[in-house]
């Protein structure tokens, strides 16, 4: 599944993403806790440990994806190196340029 990390990102768009992830993180692990509970007994000890598990990952989840999406925004973006050389004409090295240009 690819995902595009480099669109635009509101403040509302990603509390919802974090709400939704949390919240499914709970009821999924909370939903395996429960039938793993009515299969060996103990009820209220797997919903709980299901529920906190599912906390976990989820906001383990919601940290990946935030770090990974600001280290896309934050990256700096490189600059030619512009140097004079020996007879005093400039040129431009780097990676923004393909080829040594003299001026």
């Amino acid at each position: 599944m690819n995902v595009d990390l480099n669109h635009e990102r509101t403040p509302n768009a990603e509390a919802w993403m974090i709400i939704g992830r949390i919240t499914a993180g709970m009821v999924v692990y909370g939903g395996l806790g429960w039938l793993l509970s009515l299969w060996l007994g103990h009820q209220s000890f797997f919903i709980a440990v299901g529920v906190l598990i599912g906390m976990a990952a989820s906001l383990y989840l919601v940290y990946v994806r935030l770090a990974a999406t600001d280290a896309t925004a934050t990256r700096p973006k490189i600059e030619p190196v512009r140097r004079t050389t020996l007879l005093g004409r400039k040129k431009t090295t780097g990676p923004a340029s393909k080829e040594v240009k003299s001026v």
